[in-house]
């Protein structure tokens, strides 16, 4: 089921909370749940920890917020691979391992969830030449986990042949908790002669995802 990579990561921290993988948690009480966050760069990677400092882990929290379980439920298998699956689909994590371990009693079981960040920095660019002339650039220099919360910051730089904009674009995925994602992005047009306004655009949106099959 694991990979050499994850086999090792999983066996790292079983040592860490001295458990031991549960091979039948099916209808078992958890009695509590361990998350585990990795940070981008760790002794396996060629590129110094000192990046980390960089970056900011995803918190615990926001971790947690997405699981479809909770302490004191049934361990459910379905449900945990929907949680999985929840987590996998954040951008912002390049690992998700989600294991079963050994309670203090057989009928109770823990669940360990293990994530590792991908870098969250990012500088994005588009340009076109036509005629050994430069006719459009695009600058979005973005910030996609603030503070560990998985919220988006960036700047949006556009310029025209005749036009330039300035603005930027807010993301939060899990607005004052809840599960409605809103989207706010905003820029104003300057003439790039004179330098005066000549307009706008932006956007606004919002909506809750699909995150469970008993969603309705």
């Amino acid at each position: 089921r694991y990979s050499a990579f994850e086999k090792e990561t999983i066996e790292a921290a079983l040592e860490d909370m001295d458990g031991e993988i549960d091979a039948n948690p099916e209808g078992k009480t958890i009695e509590s749940i361990e998350i585990v966050t990795l940070e981008v760069f760790d002794a396996r990677d060629p590129v110094p920890d000192f990046f980390n400092v960089f970056h900011t882990t995803s918190r615990k929290y926001v971790i947690k917020r997405e699981l479809l379980f909770s302490e004191g439920q049934p361990y459910d298998a379905r449900r945990i691979a929907e949680s999985a699956r929840n987590l996998r689909d954040l951008r912002q994590l390049s690992l998700v391992l989600v294991v079963p371990v050994k309670g203090s009693t057989p009928d109770k079981v823990r669940v360990l969830v293990v994530t590792k960040d991908i870098w969250s920095l990012r500088l994005n660019a588009n340009f076109e030449y036509a005629d050994g002339e430069l006719t459009s650039f695009l600058l979005q220099p973005a910030e996609e986990n603030l503070f560990g919360t998985h919220t988006t910051v960036a700047g949006l730089f556009v310029l025209r042949p005749d036009t330039y904009s300035l603005g930027g674009i807010f993301i939060n995925r899990r607005v004052v908790g809840s599960r409605i994602q809103t989207s706010i992005s905003g820029n104003v047009i300057f003439n790039r002669e004179s330098g005066d306004p000549e307009g706008s655009f932006g956007s606004f949106t919002y909506g809750q995802p699909l995150y469970s099959v008993d969603t309705k």
